[in-house]
Parts: structure tokens; C-alpha cells; sequence
């Protein structure tokens, strides 16, 4: 797949996050602890210290609430971009409060990035989202193969999985997450050396 041709890359920084998230409706995005943000014709799968790599689009159906009226809704939908990153943010900062089984790899992220091992590195997101000539009846295709095409390089070029896709790949999170899904299916068949079923 020629992705270059097909997305918009670009990079934020955690504190930027939300200055862009809730405006995108669909995107591919990484996470990355570096020394210095990449350059936007840098991909995620060309960075060893990319260490999770997903996807989300749509619209989510949480609206924006008052908080000094809690009866009085806003008309503004938040983006399910928007809503997932607010919560991968949520969960690195409250891991106590993650399921159990899902904990191990937001306890693996703790781990590999101490303090002392980060004090001169920022958490940075590159953001892939669909260029505008993509239809809109193939979005959902066209972020899956951005998301799998992404990690199957990265492990191409590294010989190794992001490890928080590696973490995933081994736990059922919550009742959204099905078990067998084509993601996990596939971060499966990499760790497992067969991916001819997956190749387009």
C-alpha cells in the first residue's frame, strides 16, 4: 500500500494533543518518546521508539456537557479520535483505575519510560488521517490497512512489535474489545511469521 498518497502525516506534542484531537474524525495515530519531534515526512514505522500504534474514526456518542448547567447539553459532538486519546491520556496517568487485565501494558509503558530513563525525551503523536480524495465508504479499509501496513514495517525494519501492540495482542480488555479481532489476528500472525494471508 502507498500510504504517502493516501494520508496526511503530522506530528503534536502531548501538550498539543487537544489543540488538534477533537477536529479529527478518523486517523491512524503512534506514540513516541523522543529528544525532539519528528519531521512530518517521518512515519511512525521508521522511529524504534514508536511504542503503540492504533486507529479510531467515527463520531462518538458523548456530547459536550455544561458544567455549570449539568441539564443543559451541548450540540457538539466529540470525535471518537478526540474521546480515544482523552483516554489512553486517562489511563497512562491512572493506571490504578484500568481493568486488570488490560493494566500490563500501560504498566509496561511505566516501565520502560521512567523518569530518569525520559528526563531529556517528549512524548510525541504522529497523526496519519485520510487524504481528502479517499471515498468516505472505504475510511474504515483504508485507516485498518494504514494501522496493520505501519506496524507489519515496523517490525520489519526493528524485529519486534511496538510493545504496547505486543502487550494488547495478549489480553481482552474490556466488553468492546473482541478477542478475535483482525488487528489482533494480525499482530498475532507477525509474532508468529505468517502474514501471506494478510499481504494486498
Amino acid at each position: 500500500m502507498n500510504f504517502i498518497e493516501n494520508m496526511n502525516l503530522f506530528w503534536v506534542s502531548r501538550k498539543e494533543l487537544y489543540n488538534y484531537s477533537n477536529s479529527i474524525p478518523a486517523a491512524v495515530y503512534a506514540f513516541c518518546w523522543l529528544d525532539k519531534i519528528p519531521s512530518d515526512t517521518q512515519w511512525p514505522h521508521e522511529i524504534e521508539d514508536t511504542f503503540y500504534i492504533g486507529m479510531s474514526g467515527g463520531l462518538s456518542d458523548e456530547y459536550l456537557g455544561d458544567k455549570k448547567n449539568k441539564n443543559k447539553i451541548k450540540v457538539s459532538l466529540v470525535t471518537n479520535f478526540h474521546h480515544r486519546m482523552k483516554s489512553h491520556m486517562h489511563k497512562f496517568e491512572n493506571i490504578d483505575s484500568i481493568p486488570e487485565k488490560e493494566r500490563k501494558k500501560y504498566n509496561l509503558y511505566h516501565e520502560v519510560y521512567t523518569p530518569l530513563s525520559t528526563y531529556d525525551k517528549s512524548f510525541f503523536i504522529g497523526i496519519m488521517t485520510p487524504k481528502p480524495h479517499n471515498e468516505k465508504e472505504i475510511l474504515r479499509n483504508l485507516l485498518s490497512i494504514t494501522e496493520q501496513t505501519q506496524i507489519y514495517l515496523y517490525h520489519k525494519r526493528f524485529r519486534k512489535l511496538p510493545f504496547m501492540n505486543l502487550a494488547e495482542s495478549s489480553y481482552v480488555g474490556d466488553t468492546r474489545k473482541i478477542k478475535d479481532s483482525h488487528s489482533q489476528r494480525f499482530i498475532r500472525e507477525i509474532k508468529e511469521n505468517n502474514l501471506s494471508k494478510f499481504m494486498v
